[in-house]
C-alpha cells in the first residue's frame, strides 16, 4: 500500500464494511496523521462495523425459540411452454439461526414444481438474502412447473 500523503488525500473516506457503505469519516477529525495512520484507523473501523450490522429487531427477541424474523418479499416469473408462471419468493431472515440450522436466511417460494414426478415447493438457505433467494430461483428455473 503506498504511504499516505496528506496533500493528494481526500478529505474524506468512505469506509465498507461487508459491502454496505458505513460512514463518511473525517480523517483530520479523529486521527492524528503523525502517530496513527489513516489506513490503519480505516481497517479498525471496518472492524467495528462489521460487529455493530446487527439490527436493531433482533433485539426484540427474548428467547431464540421464538425464531423472530424479517420478512423480504420478491417476485419471479417462469416462462414456460409459452406460458407466464407468476412465483412469490418470501425470504425469512431470522435473528438466530432456528434450531439445527447454522444459516439465517431462508427463502420459499409459494408453490410447487415438478408436480407430475415428486413435487415439492423451492426453497433455499444462504448466509445472505441473496445467496437464500438465488438458491430457490435456481430450483424454479430447474424444475417444471405441471400445475
Amino acid at each position: 500500500m503506498p504511504a499516505y500523503n496528506r496533500a493528494s488525500s481526500p478529505a474524506f473516506i468512505r469506509v465498507l464494511a461487508l459491502g454496505y457503505p458505513f460512514t463518511q469519516i473525517d480523517l483530520a477529525s479523529v486521527a492524528s496523521y503523525d502517530s496513527v495512520s489513516p489506513y490503519s484507523f480505516a481497517v479498525r473501523i471496518c472492524i467495528v462495523a462489521q460487529e455493530a450490522l446487527v439490527e436493531d429487531w433482533q433485539y426484540a427477541q427474548a428467547n431464540p425459540v421464538e425464531e423472530l424474523a424479517q420478512l423480504h418479499h420478491f417476485t419471479m416469473t417462469k416462462n414456460e411452454d409459452g406460458r407466464d408462471i407468476p412465483f412469490n419468493i418470501t425470504v425469512k431472515e431470522f435473528a438466530v439461526p432456528p434450531k439445527g440450522q447454522h444459516l439465517r436466511f431462508f427463502a420459499e417460494a409459494d408453490k410447487q414444481v415438478n408436480q407430475k414426478t415428486a413435487p415439492f415447493v423451492p426453497s433455499g438457505w444462504g448466509d445472505s438474502t441473496l445467496k437464500a433467494l438465488a438458491d430457490c430461483m435456481r430450483l424454479i428455473r430447474q424444475f417444471p412447473f405441471e400445475g
